[in-house]
Parts: C-alpha cells; sequence; structure tokens
C-alpha cells in the first residue's frame, strides 16, 4: 500500500520488510465527496533511496490508512486491518488522489535541473576533448613523419658507416693473418731442421741405468725396518729417472717435433682458411657500401630481415679470430721453446748424470754411518738389556723367598687365633691379644698381597727384557745385512764412472741462436 503523490513504478523508503495489509474499502464511486488534501499533509518524496521491499505488487489506486497516525514514521503508521478496533463501521480521513497525481509522479520520475547541467557541459566537455585530441593527432602526425624520415636517413647514414668500420676491421685482421702466416711457415722450416739435428745426436746412456737398478734391486734384500724409503733409495730413484729421462729424452723431443709441426701445420691452414673468408667478406660488404637508393639493381626483398644465419656476434667474431691468431703465436711460442730444449738437452743430460751419480755415492755412504753406529749401540745395549735381565731374575728369587717367609708367620698367626677359638664360656673374651692377632692377620695378608704383586710386576719386566733382547738381537742381524749390503753390493758397484752419452754428442747440441743461422751448423759447437 502506497502513499499518495507516490509512483506505482518507484520505492523511496528504505524501510524494513512490511506485512502485506489486506483492506476491502468501498468504491470510490460510492463514496461522497471530501475536501481535497492539502499538500503539506502527503509524505515527502526521496528519489535517491530505494527500498529493499518484496512486495510483489502495488495497487493503482491511491488510499489513505484508516486510523493512521500521519505523526509517526511509515513503519509506524501502518495499521493492522485484522484488529478489532480498525472493522470498518464508518469511512474516516479517507483521500482520494488529487487531479494533478499523473502529472506529479511524472515529474518524479524524470532528470533534475543538476542532472540536466552535468549532461549539457559533459556534452561540451566531450566535443572540446574531441578536438583537442584530433588537432593534437595532426600535429603527431606531422611530427612522426618528419621523425620518421629523419630516422630512416640516419639509420642509413649509421650503416654505412657501420659497414666502413666493419671493412677496416677486416683489412686489420687479414693484415695480422697474412704476417702470421709469414711466421708460421718460416717456423715450421726452423723445426724440421732442429728434428733432423737432434735424430743425429742420439746417444747411448744404458750402463749408468744398469748400476742404478742393480742398487736398487741389492737393497730390496734388506730386513724389516731397514727396508725403509731412506735417502740412498730416493738418490738411486732420482737417478734412474733422470737416466730414463735422458736416455728417452731426443726420442721424445722428436716425436713432440712431428706434432708440433702438425699442429703448426694445423694452425696454418685455419688461418688460411679464415684469410680466405675474410676476402671473401670484404668483397661483399664493400659492394652493400656502394649501394645507394638509386642504384641499380636496388629491390625490396620481402621477409629478407627475418632470415637467420648468423652464426656470431662481433664480440664472438673479433674472439673467434683472436683465438686463431693466438693459437698460431702459442703454438710457434711452443715450437721455438721446443727447439731451444734441443739445443740444450744434451748437455744438461751430461751434467745432470754426473750429479745423480755423486749424490748416490754421498747417500750411501752416509747411510753407511749411520747403520754401523746404531748397530754398535744397539751392541753396547744389548750387554746392558742381558745384565738386566739377570738382574730381574734374582729379584724374582728374592720376592719369592719372602713370599714364603710371610706365609709362615701367616700360619702362626691364624694357629694362634684358632687355638683362642676354643675358649669356653666368658673366657672367650676379646682382649688386646686378640686384637693384636687379628691386627697381625691383616697386615700379614697386606703385605704378601704387596709382595705378589711386586711379584708379577718383576716377572712382567723380565718378560720385557727378553722381548726386547730377542728385538735386539734380531736388530743386530737386519743391521748387519744392511751393511753388507749398501757396502759390498752397492758401493763396490759404484767405485768405478759407467760413463754417458759421448762427449762429441754433448757438445753437439745445437744452440737456438746458432741453429736459426743455418742449416749446416751441426759441427759447430754451442758458445752458451
Amino acid at each position: 500500500m502506497e502513499f499518495v503523490g507516490h509512483s506505482p513504478t518507484t520505492c523511496y523508503l528504505s524501510s524494513t520488510r512490511r506485512p502485506e495489509i489486506v483492506s476491502k474499502l468501498p468504491c470510490t464511486t460510492t463514496l461522497p465527496k471530501i475536501a481535497r488534501t492539502p499538500a503539506f499533509t502527503c509524505p515527502s518524496p526521496y528519489p535517491h533511496k530505494r527500498t529493499l521491499s518484496t512486495v510483489g505488487f502495488r495497487p493503482a489506486t491511491y488510499y489513505s490508512a484508516s486510523k493512521a497516525n500521519a505523526r509517526y514514521p511509515l513503519s509506524h503508521s501502518l495499521v493492522d486491518s485484522t484488529a478489532p478496533e480498525n472493522d470498518l463501521s464508518e469511512l474516516c480521513g479517507i483521500r482520494v488522489p488529487s487531479v494533478y497525481s499523473a502529472a506529479r509522479n511524472a515529474l518524479y520520475t524524470r532528470y533534475t535541473p543538476r542532472d540536466w547541467f552535468a549532461s549539457y557541459q559533459r556534452l561540451l566537455q566531450a566535443n572540446d576533448r574531441g578536438q583537442k585530441d584530433a588537432e593534437c593527432l595532426r600535429y603527431d602526425s606531422e611530427r612522426l613523419m618528419n621523425e620518421t624520415h629523419e630516422r630512416t636517413k640516419l639509420n642509413q647514414n649509421e650503416t654505412s658507416r657501420k659497414l666502413g668500420d666493419r671493412l677496416s676491421d677486416i683489412v686489420f685482421w687479414e693484415n695480422e693473418l697474412s704476417d702470421e702466416i709469414d711466421n708460421m711457415a718460416k717456423e715450421i722450416n726452423d723445426l724440421i731442421r732442429a728434428k733432423r739435428v737432434a735424430e743425429k745426436l742420439c746417444a747411448e746412456m744404458e750402463n749408468q741405468l744398469h748400476v742404478a737398478q742393480e742398487c736398487l734391486y741389492q737393497r730390496e734384500k734388506r730386513q724389516c725396518v731397514d727396508l725403509v724409503h731412506d735417502n740412498v733409495e730416493k738418490a738411486l730413484l732420482a737417478e734412474v729417472e733422470a737416466v730414463q729421462r735422458g736416455r728417452e729424452l731426443l726420442r721424445r723431443l722428436i716425436d713432440r717435433a712431428n706434432t708440433q709441426i702438425e699442429l703448426n701445420r694445423a694452425a696454418q691452414h685455419e688461418m688460411e682458411v679464415d684469410l680466405k673468408n675474410k676476402f671473401t667478406a670484404q668483397q661483399l660488404d664493400e659492394t652493400a657500401i656502394g649501394m645507394k637508393n638509386s642504384s641499380v639493381g636496388v629491390h625490396y626483398y620481402e621477409g629478407v630481415e627475418n632470415i637467420e644465419q648468423c652464426l656470431s656476434v662481433p664480440e664472438t667474431w673479433n674472439q673467434h679470430v683472436n683465438d686463431i691468431v693466438n693459437r698460431s703465436r702459442s703454438e710457434r711460442a711452443a715450437s721455438r721453446k721446443l727447439r731451444e730444449e734441443i739445443g740444450t738437452s744434451l748437455v744438461q743430460i751430461a751434467q745432470y748424470l754426473s750429479d745423480h751419480w755423486n749424490d748416490v755415492n754421498a747417500a750411501l755412504a752416509e747411510r753407511i754411518r749411520e747403520v754401523t753406529e746404531a748397530r754398535n749401540q744397539l751392541q753396547a745395549s744389548l750387554g746392558h738389556t742381558l745384565q738386566e735381565i739377570s738382574d730381574t731374575e734374582k729379584e724374582i728369587e728374592r720376592l719369592k723367598a719372602a713370599i714364603r717367609s710371610k706365609e709362615e708367620y701367616l700360619k702362626t698367626a691364624t694357629s694362634r687365633l684358632n687355638i683362642r677359638l676354643r675358649r669356653p664360656g666368658m673366657e672367650h673374651i676379646c682382649d688386646a691379644a686378640q686384637m693384636q692377632l687379628k691386627c697381625e692377620v691383616a697386615q700379614i695378608k697386606d703385605s704378601i698381597a704387596l709382595l705378589h704383586s711386586q711379584l708379577c710386576r718383576a716377572q712382567d719386566m723380565l718378560q720385557e727384557l727378553l722381548r726386547l733382547r730377542s728385538a735386539k738381537e734380531a736388530e743386530l742381524a737386519v743391521k748387519n745385512n744392511s751393511i753388507f749390503i749398501d757396502r759390498e753390493k752397492c758401493l763396490a758397484l759404484r767405485n768405478n764412472w759407467p760413463g754417458g752419452p759421448t762427449a762429441t754428442a754433448s757438445h753437439g747440441a745445437p744452440c737456438p741462436s746458432i741453429a736459426d743461422e743455418s742449416s749446416s751448423s751441426v759441427s759447430k759447437e754451442c758458445s752458451c
């Protein structure tokens, strides 16, 4: 049910849900005319509020509720039609809607002047924005055309400049590669000459190796702890290593020279291939830098910018060619070092072998002296050990005799106690004699325990001395065997120098400074 002046399609009150009131009223045509309801008595509309009521209908005619009190809110002025005091015995307070209710209802459903003015202002603002956007678009288009034209020209000029820089880089590396190829060819020829000299200077160095190996074999016959990795063995192993190194050095140098020649030729071939590729790239870039917009043969190739055939970037390209040149330089440095090593190896071998020979002899003499001193000390210590064994055996016998003596005293004391146990009645008293006997038995037992403990210690010491005697005797045998091996087997074998490389071979090594001058320098002596 609604108030007069309210639209049936609009709800202005946000009250709680109201109960549906069904009232049976008479038809308005049968009612007498009444005075028009003043406008101020109608409730004020609230078009900005909407109700949450779920009433499913609104009556089309407008009536005022019977017995309603207009001073209370709408939620409190609803009349319970079922109450007995609200029975319609007469019609009172019935308000008939005015003739302008439709106009008033239409007025409430339209916009306010504020809405009209706001809509008008929004239209003007939208028009201003559209004009400004169109003007900005024209300015942006003009600026964009100018910028793209300038940028295109700058890009083409920049591309030409970068192509020129690229050509400069290619020419620079072409010169570097050409110089390195010439240097590598010269180094290959020098290394071939050095290898031929090394093949002619191979000498025999087997005798000293056999002597050193024989000494090592004899020293393996040492026993027990004397089978030690001492200075003599270290010197012998170093001598064997030096002899083997000297014997195999020239052969290894020849093999290394062959390998180095292959590496040099591989580096030379790699540089030649890269130089050829750079020459081709130089020609193509020169053709590209000469192209203009009016050049003949300039066409549009659609999608060519999407073709990805690049295998490197400038950093990797520079790194690649730099690696090639550095590899060639490193190979040349290794080749130069190898030639120097070939020139100095034989002279060093003779000196190394002589030094190792003298070192082994000195180590053998020192080791023989040390073992002899140790043997003498062991012999003296063995005499003291034997004396201690004899004294310990005597001490053990004395301890056993003392224990036997104490056992006699213990028997006497316990016998006295046993006899006193037979005393009758009150005579079985714990007097001073009884206490003394018990104390005597306890002291004798403690003494016997101490003597037994000392006897065990003496027996353990005797066993330890016997073990030491056996160990020293075995050690003396080991030391005598070691002295015999070092003095009679090794040092006697090394009294005479077994010989080494020939004297002419040690002076026939090619000096790098001489070998670089001519290939006929084999007969010259090194003046380094």
